[in-house]
Order: C-alpha cells, then structure tokens, then sequence
C-alpha cells in the first residue's frame, strides 16, 4: 500500500508542476491538477491539505528531482577536472532547459506571496548544488588530487563560472527562453 501512495503522491507532483510552470500559481486550479493526475478530488486533498501547501511540495521535490540528477555524475579516481567538467556540462543544461527557466520564472512572480518557498527552492537547488561542488572540493583535497584551500569560496567561484551569463543574455533566457 505505501509503494501505492507513493507513487500516487508522485503523480499529483509531477501534474501540479506541469500546471503551476504553464498558468503559474493563480491561474492553476486544482481541477486542472487532479484531472492531469488522474486522481479525485478528495484525494488530492488527502495527500494535500491546500493549493499552497501543493505548490510548496510542488517546489521541494523539482529541487530534489535536480539534485538527485546531479547527483548521478560520477567522478572517475584521480579525474577531478573530468568530473568538474561533466558537472558543469549537466548543471549548464538543466539551468538552461525549458523546465528550469519556467520554474525562475514563477519563483520570480510567487517571491512575495511565498517567500519561505522560494527559500526552500534555493535551499534544495542552487544551495544543493553549491554544497555538492564544495563537498568534491574538500574530499579532492583531502585526496590530493586539487589543490583547494577554501573549498566553500572555490565552489562559489566555479559556480560563478558556470552561470556566468551577462545581464542581457540572462534576461533572454528567462524571458524569452533561449540560451
């Protein structure tokens, strides 16, 4: 029965986050979100008490989904630039996908009506991500095989790198959605 509700409650997360990207929070209806689920009503309240409290779920797992995406790369012994490397490659691509500006994009537009979720998105995206980049810097030092002092400002800095995007260019992709 758990493994049910799991994957039930999957599926009402992965509609909400097809509705809330497409109409955004407001113009989203639970109607719209259970019908795309293929669940009732009164179980979509069952797994979530509000629309708000949906949106706030909505939000954690797609971090979550993004890190445990990151999470996948893997580094080869004594290749830590291989693995910056094809970290970089893969966070550039999912901060440039459709998914991911579309998701900016609504956390620009709820910021002031969700501030706390807007936290929590930081917390388990870009922060997520930051204290994995750290996490190699310091166990590579640790190994040896980079030489990093402060792993926390060398991630901060490789990040940087990554999104790296000027104003205008960064005002295209979250507007327009190019890259």
């Amino acid at each position: 029965m758990a493994e049910k509700d799991t994957e039930r409650r999957r599926r009402i997360l992965h509609a909400a986050e097809k509705c809330f990207l497409a109409q955004g929070f407001h113009a989203a209806t639970t109607d719209m979100i259970q019908e795309a689920a293929g669940v009732s009503k009164s179980t979509l309240y069952r797994y979530f008490r509000s629309k708000d409290l949906l949106f706030e779920a909505t939000v954690e797992a797609g971090g979550q989904t993004f890190l445990d995406q990151l999470g996948k790369v893997r580094q080869k012994a004594g290749d830590p630039s291989g693995f910056l490397n094809e970290l970089g490659r893969q966070l550039l691509a999912a901060l440039l996908s459709e998914r991911a500006l579309s998701l900016v994009r609504l956390m620009i537009h709820e910021s002031n009506r969700f501030p706390g979720v807007v936290r929590r998105f930081y917390m388990s995206g870009p922060k997520g991500v930051l204290d994995i980049v750290e996490r190699f810097m310091s166990e590579a030092h640790a190994r040896g095989e980079l030489r990093v002092e402060n792993p926390s400002r060398a991630a901060e800095q490789f990040m940087g790198m990554i999104r790296c995007l000027s104003p205008l260019e960064l005002c295209h992709c979250v507007f327009e959605g190019g890259a």
